[in-house]
C-alpha cells in the first residue's frame, strides 16, 4: 500500500466528523491520566472496541486521586511510568486548577497539574501536564546460586552502575469538547517524552498525538447511533551507545466507525469497523496494518445481557524484507458475552468468550515494556569483542489472542463491601515476553567489551491461565483493598532463545485510614513470588529473579479543601526489585510534596 493512499485516506475521515452536527450541553474535564492498571494483560487487543456506545456516550469516569497510590499495583507486570495518552475525568472536581508536586531522596520528582481555563453550558477547554523520574544508580546484578542478586565486590560491599543515569516521563497536553443537543466532539492533543541512560546507552523517545471523537448521545435516537473516532501519532526514538547511533520514526494512524440500529425488543445489531496503520522509516522500514470489522447483536431485558458477535481482523506488511508484523493470522475471532445482574442482591455473573489480533507497533512495546528499544533489537551470539551486531528476531509481530474465556462475579455487601472473582484461560500466538541476554560489548566508546547483560523481548506461542480476585472494605474510619493475582503460562514448542516468565502469585494490600477527614494514613505492601528465568546465549542457564515484599507508608494532612501537603516511602526494606529486569533503583523511595486546589 502506497503511503500517499493511506495518508488521503485518513484525511477524507478527518473530514467527516467536522460534517456533522446538532445540539446541547455537557461538562467535561479531561486530565491527568491515572496510570497505573493492576493487571496489564487485560489491556485492549486493538484499538477498535467501540460497539455498544457506552464508552464513547458516557464521558464521566470514576477517578480518586489520593496521594496514598501506590506507583505501581501489578507485581512484576507493573510500569512505574507509562505512555500512554490516555486523559481521564479530572480529580478537581468543580475546581478548575489543580496541582501536586513533590520530590525526594533519591531524587524521585513528580508532578501533575491540571488546568481548566474555560468551561461552559457546551464546551469545556483543559490543560495538563505531568512529570515523573529517576535520577541515580542502578544496582549491578549476577547469577548466584540460581538467583538473580545483587552484586557485591571482594569486600562484600554492594555493586552499582555509576554514572549519570536516569529515566524520565514528560506529559503534557489540552482538550476540547462541545456538546451539541444529539451529538457531542471531543478532541485531544498531546505530547510526551522518555529519556533515559543506563550503562548501556542513552535514549529519547518523543511522541506526539491527537485525536477525535464525534458521536451521537445514546437517548438521543430511537433509530440509531452512531461514532467516529480518529487518532494519528508520531514517534521518534533515539539511541545512542558505544556502538553507535541508532534512530526509528514511527507515524500511527487509527480511525473508525460504530453505528448501532436499535430494534423494539430491547436489542440492536451493532457494526464496528476501523483501521490502525503504522509506517516505520530509518532502523526500519516498512508499513504495517490491521483492518477489523465487527458485527454484533445485543440484547438487554430484566438482569440479562447478551452481546453475540464476529470479528474480523485482516493484517498486511508492505516493503517488508525481515518479516516484521508479520505471523500465521486467524482473521475471525468470537466475541460472545454474557451475564445475569441479580435484582434482589447486588451480584453479576460473566461469561466472556473473545479474541483479536493486535497491531504491534513500536510505540506499543515501548509503552509496555519502556526500557526495550531499538538497541534491544539486537544481540551478538558469537561473543565476539569487536560489538558487531546482528539482527536477533523480527522486532515486531502482531500479538494474536486466538481465544480467551473468563468466567467471573462481581458484586457488593451492603455498600461497604465489594469484591469480584475471575478465572481466565487464553490462547495467544506472538505474545510478548521480556527476556535478559547477555554479550560481549564495550560500555564506553574506546573500551575493551566484556561479557555484560541487556534487556530485551522474545515471542512465544502460549497458552494463559489467569485466577484474580479483588476485594474492598470502605467506611467511615478508612479502606482495606486487597488484589492477587494468579498466572500460569505455558508455553508452545519452538519456545524463544531467551524469556522471562510472569511471577505465579503477584498482589498488592493496603489499608487507609482518615481522622476527621484532615489527617490520612495509609500502609501497604506489594508482593510476588520468583520469576523464571531462561537465558538461552553465554552460557544457556536458567535461574530466577526472586520474590519479594515491598512495604510502604504514606501520610496526608489536609489544611482545607485547598491546600494539603503529603509523605510517602517504600523499598526501604533493602531489597532488590526489578520494576523491569536488570533495572533496580538503588536506595529508598521518599518523597513529601504538596497539592493545591482551587
Amino acid at each position: 500500500m502506497k503511503h500517499s493512499s493511506i495518508l488521503l485516506l485518513f484525511a477524507a475521515l478527518i473530514a467527516v466528523p467536522w460534517a456533522l452536527s446538532a445540539q446541547d450541553g455537557r461538562n467535561q474535564t479531561v486530565v491527568v491520566t491515572n496510570k497505573y492498571d493492576f493487571d496489564s494483560s487485560s489491556r485492549e487487543k486493538t484499538r477498535i472496541e467501540m460497539a455498544l456506545p457506552d464508552s464513547l456516550t458516557v464521558f464521566e469516569k470514576n477517578f480518586s486521586y489520593s496521594v496514598f497510590d501506590k506507583p505501581y499495583a501489578g507485581a512484576y507486570d507493573f510500569h512505574p511510568y507509562n505512555l500512554n495518552l490516555k486523559p481521564v475525568s479530572s480529580p478537581v472536581g468543580n475546581r478548575k486548577f489543580w496541582m501536586n508536586a513533590g520530590i525526594g531522596y533519591s531524587l524521585y520528582p513528580e508532578f501533575d497539574l491540571v488546568y481548566e481555563p474555560f468551561r461552559g453550558p457546551r464546551a469545556s477547554f483543559g490543560i495538563y501536564a505531568r512529570h515523573r523520574s529517576f535520577a541515580g544508580d542502578y544496582r549491578k546484578t549476577e547469577v548466584k546460586d540460581g538467583l538473580f542478586i545483587q552484586q557485591r565486590g571482594a569486600e562484600g560491599e554492594r555493586q552499582y552502575w555509576g554514572g549519570w543515569n536516569y529515566d524520565m516521563d514528560n506529559e503534557g497536553g489540552l482538550n476540547f469538547c462541545y456538546d451539541w443537543d444529539r451529538t457531542a466532539l471531543s478532541f485531544n492533543v498531546g505530547y510526551q517524552g522518555l529519556q533515559q541512560r543506563d550503562w548501556l546507552s542513552a535514549r529519547s523517545f518523543d511522541k506526539a498525538a491527537a485525536d477525535l471523537k464525534l458521536y451521537s448521545k445514546r437517548q438521543s435516537s430511537k433509530v440509531f447511533n452512531y461514532a467516529f473516532y480518529m487518532s494519528y501519532q508520531f514517534g521518534r526514538d533515539y539511541v545512542n551507545s558505544s556502538l553507535g547511533k541508532a534512530e526509528q520514526y514511527e507515524h500511527d494512524m487509527s480511525f473508525g466507525f460504530s453505528f448501532v440500529a436499535n430494534m423494539k425488543k430491547k436489542g440492536h445489531f451493532a457494526l464496528d469497523a476501523g483501521a490502525e496503520v503504522a509506517l516505520y522509516s530509518n532502523a526500519m522500514n516498512h508499513t504495517a496494518y490491521v483492518v477489523e470489522f465487527l458485527p454484533q447483536y445485543v440484547w438487554e431485558n430484566g438482569g440479562w445481557f447478551v452481546k453475540a458477535g464476529l470479528r474480523i481482523d485482516i493484517p498486511s506488511t508492505a516493503n517488508n524484507d525481515v518479516e516484521e508484523n508479520k505471523g500465521k493470522s486467524q482473521w475471525a475471532y468470537p466475541e460472545v458475552k454474557l451475564s445475569y445482574e441479580f435484582r434482589n442482591i447486588p451480584l453479576n455473573i460473566y461469561l466472556n468468550v473473545t479474541g483479536g489480533e493486535r497491531l504491534r507497533s513500536y510505540s506499543s512495546l515501548v509503552d509496555d515494556y519502556r526500557h526495550f528499544s531499538i538497541f534491544s533489537r539486537h544481540s551478538n551470539p558469537s561473543g565476539s569483542a569487536g560489538g558487531s551486531l546482528n539482527f536477533s528476531h523480527p522486532l515486531l509481530k502482531n500479538e494474536i489472542e486466538r481465544v480467551n474465556a473468563e468466567f467471573g462475579l462481581r458484586g457488593s455487601i451492603r455498600s461497604v463491601f465489594s469484591y469480584n472473582l475471575s478465572v481466565s484461560y487464553a490462547e495467544k500466538a506472538s505474545l510478548a515476553l521480556e527476556s535478559i541476554n547477555f554479550a560481549n560489548l564495550p560500555l564506553r566508546t574506546g573500551e575493551t567489551a566484556v561479557n555484560v547483560p541487556y534487556y530485551s523481548i522474545a515471542y512465544a506461542n502460549a497458552g494463559q491461565l489467569n485466577a484474580r480476585a479483588e476485594a474492598g472494605y470502605a467506611d467511615d474510619w478508612g479502606s482495606v483493598d486487597l488484589k492477587l493475582l494468579y498466572t500460569d503460562l505455558y508455553l508452545r514448542q519452538e519456545a524463544p532463545e531467551s524469556y522471562i516468565l510472569p511471577a505465579a502469585l503477584s498482589g498488592n494490600l493496603t489499608l487507609k485510614f482518615n481522622i476527621m477527614r484532615r489527617l490520612f494514613f495509609g500502609v501497604g505492601c506489594e508482593f510476588a513470588t520468583p520469576r523464571k528465568v531462561h537465558c538461552g546465549t553465554s552460557p544457556e542457564t536458567d535461574f530466577r529473579l526472586p520474590a519479594y515484599g515491598d512495604p510502604y507508608l504514606s501520610a496526608e494532612y489536609r489544611f482545607d479543601k485547598m491546600v494539603s501537603l503529603w509523605l510517602k516511602a517504600s523499598r526501604f526494606t533493602g531489597q532488590t526489585i526489578y520494576s523491569t529486569p536488570l533495572y533496580s533503583e538503588r536506595g529508598p523511595r521518599v518523597i513529601a510534596g504538596v497539592s493545591l486546589s482551587f
